[in-house]
């Protein structure tokens, strides 16, 4: 089992806005669903000083790390789009923070 870490970094701030831990590929009891969760939201409450940065996990079950048919690319670029909207989130409020539902299941 492969799972990639991806830190996303603010260059101009210079720091950490977000954490996704990606888990790509099939393998024998894997559910075939792919789908985006928030482990943690993003969100900056009014009365802290630092934002809670979010931590995500990405899973899609491709079948091979060198190709991937259109319809797994085009899956992946749409779990990713959640990803980051949830990477992007500046509210006050966790429970407007990303796309404002518990899971989104692409089938």
């Amino acid at each position: 089992m492969q799972i990639l870490k991806l830190q996303i970094i603010d260059n101009h701030e210079g720091v950490r806005v977000g954490q996704i831990y990606m888990d790509l590929f099939e393998r024998e009891g894997k559910s075939r669903v792919a789908c985006l969760a928030p482990l943690r939201v993003g969100y900056s409450p009014s009365d802290r000083m630092v934002r809670q940065e979010p931590l995500l996990a990405l899973q899609t079950s491709l079948r091979s790390s060198r190709t991937m048919s259109f319809k797994e690319l085009q899956t992946l670029f749409h779990e990713f789009g959640h990803a980051l909207n949830f990477i992007s989130t500046s509210t006050s409020f966790q429970h407007n923070a990303g796309t404002v539902i518990h899971i989104h299941i692409a089938l």
